[in-house]
């Protein structure tokens, strides 16, 4: 804030014109003004104080500072034939002066008057046609369009289209269909992906408590949340012997249900070892093993696979990065197939490595349950930067060599 005067010991802020409409502006842009409570009128503005010292001392500055909102004032009742605020006065008595009037705050009676003070009128006229728009077709987007008035006038082009889609989504709850699906005239699977965020919050506060799955949430979960259908996610994996191929095929990509649903029984042949790994690449190259399969690894989206009851029967290995999220992925997927064994993430393999180490940018140091000893010792080693800072080998660094000769000490 600015001060109109020179300063001096007894010196306090007194704001000008421009100053109040800096000072109005900046909480018009943080959207302030836009729900027009009548709890917020009349609104005042606080000018801030002037001593009788000051008005003694600084006597023509004191005079111009008043002219200004004099002169501001006189220009809104030129322009609109009345102001668009009142000044509130405050009376100062001095020795020598007698009694004068300074103006102590301004007064404003109206959300529209403060726009047209900030100069934003139009902005906020077509807020209060779009809002008027959202408050016939559904009382609650009212409330929604006072706490995101911005997104109010984001969306102006295209509130009809808004509108809708989900008026249908409204009137058809957990469609079990995919967004492609929807069949509205001029409202494309473009658009509706574009709108995610907008459509969730309208959903939310509009569809019955049943309608939404709330273990979802987000525009990347929209699908889940509203009971939508979605692109299913694929798990790859390799048969590493050509007795266990699938129908001719040596690699396989099936949805998460079909995997879950896996009937090992019905295979004329069945693996004895599943390896879970990483890296695309090393499971592509990973070699030949008699009834091996490998299965392509998914970072930390293991939690899908809990529903393939086949595999808690397995005999699994796992192999991840060395480093402390290697760790993490390796706990919580044991967490759900307990008898999984790790390979090549132990000391020695770490210390023989040692000119490939790299950094770690964002380590973890949760403490994990589901490690062995051994396990434990090598995560503690990289959490506590016992080695190094922030100490990393990443898997493909590893030597080809030393996956064959895990292998060859399963035979």
């Amino acid at each position: 804030m600015k001060s109109s005067f020179s300063a001096d010991k007894t010196k306090s802020i007194a704001l000008t014109p421009k100053d109040v409409r800096a000072k109005l502006l900046k909480k018009w842009e943080n959207g302030f003004f836009f729900s027009n409570s009548p709890d917020m009128y009349p609104y005042r503005v606080s000018l801030g104080s002037i001593s009788s010292a000051q008005i003694l001392a600084h006597f023509e500055e004191v005079q111009k500072w008043i002219e200004m909102y004099v002169i501001d004032s006189s220009k809104n009742n030129n322009t609109l034939k009345k102001s668009l605020y009142s000044i509130e006065w405050k009376d100062i008595h001095t020795r020598l002066l007698g009694k004068n009037q300074i103006p102590k705050a301004l007064i404003f009676d109206c959300a529209e008057n403060i726009a047209r003070f900030v100069g934003k009128l139009t902005e906020y006229q077509t807020f209060l046609t779009l809002k008027a728009k959202l408050t016939q077709v559904d009382t609650r987007l009212s409330a929604w369009a006072n706490k995101k008035p911005f997104d109010v006038l984001k969306y102006e082009k295209e509130i009809d289209k808004l509108l809708r889609l989900w008026q249908w989504m409204v009137k058809n709850p957990k469609p079990a269909i995919y967004l492609r699906q929807i069949d509205l005239p001029e409202i494309d699977t473009k658009f509706t992906e574009a709108h995610k965020k907008v459509l969730s919050d309208w959903l939310d506060i509009t569809l019955p408590e049943e309608a939404i799955n709330q273990k979802f949430s987000g525009a990347k979960s929209f699908e889940q949340r509203y009971g939508y259908k979605t692109k299913p996610e694929l798990i790859r994996m390799r048969f590493l012997d050509p007795s266990l191929y699938w129908n001719g095929c040596s690699d396989i990509s099936i949805d998460l249900e079909s995997f879950c649903n896996l009937e090992l029984e019905k295979l004329s042949c069945k693996p004895k070892y599943i390896f879970v790994i990483e890296n695309d690449i090393t499971a592509l190259a990973f070699p030949p093993v008699s009834h091996g399969l490998v299965i392509f690894g998914r970072g930390y989206n293991f939690s899908q696979w809990n529903d393939a009851t086949w595999l808690k029967t397995q005999n699994i290995w796992y192999w991840g990065d060395l480093d402390t999220h290697g760790f993490r992925i390796l706990d919580q997927f044991r967490s759900s197939f307990p008898q999984t064994k790790s390979f090549l993430m132990d000391k020695a393999t770490l210390l023989a490595n040692k000119s490939s180490w790299v950094y770690e940018d964002a380590p973890c140091h949760n403490d994990l349950t589901h490690l062995t000893a051994e396990e434990n010792a090598v995560y503690d080693a990289l959490r506590n930067n016992h080695l190094q800072e922030n100490l990393r080998l990443e898997q493909e660094f590893i030597a080809f060599s030393a996956i064959e000769k895990f292998l060859k000490s399963l035979k």
